[in-house]
């Protein structure tokens, strides 16, 4: 091969190479907005995108990008000094029971309605619910059937009975 085409071949792969280098970027200053649970970070400018998915951001037990539900029910019971002779806990649920034997006598039906009661206030807070809520738990009538709440990334219902006392259930 003679020495001309060499040096010409030489020059187009040097060319070839530098221009692939140059101009396989997209050119873009990117400025990159955080990657979150649902997508990976991403350049406002140009659309590119860079890593792989963020963090999830938590308030009140829920996700606040993709809405995944993360109440620990089983953390809440502990904290919130429930027994299981007046609670119980199951990965999805949380019940709270005032007179768990449905005593008719009120000397016995108040044995273990003093600490549910408390359970219940603390475990609205925990679970982020407004504080009118609880309110309206323990003035609920026999009359007024279950009542519910939905909000927080919780489910409450709810009913009072003079015989079977306040019985409150929380749901994902």
């Amino acid at each position: 091969m003679k020495p001309k085409i060499r040096i010409f071949i030489t020059l187009a792969i040097i060319v070839t190479l530098l221009c692939c280098l140059l101009f396989s970027g997209c050119g873009c200053d990117h400025e990159w907005e955080t990657a979150t649970c649902t997508t990976p970070a991403t350049c406002k400018k140009c659309g590119k995108t860079e890593g792989g998915l963020g963090e999830h951001s938590i308030k009140n037990g829920v996700c606040l990008n993709c809405g995944k539900n993360f109440i620990d029910f089983f953390a809440i019971y502990e904290n919130c000094g429930c027994s299981d002779i007046w609670a119980e806990v199951g990965e999805d649920y949380l019940s709270v029971d005032t007179n768990p034997h449905d005593f008719s006598d009120s000397t016995l039906s108040l044995l273990w309605a003093e600490d549910a009661l408390a359970a219940i206030k603390e475990i609205n807070s925990k679970l982020g619910l407004p504080s009118y809520l609880y309110q309206e738990m323990v003035s609920t009538r026999a009359i007024d059937g279950r009542q519910t709440y939905a909000g927080s990334g919780v489910n409450v219902s709810w009913r009072f009975h003079p015989d079977s006392g306040l019985e409150v259930r929380y749901t994902k």
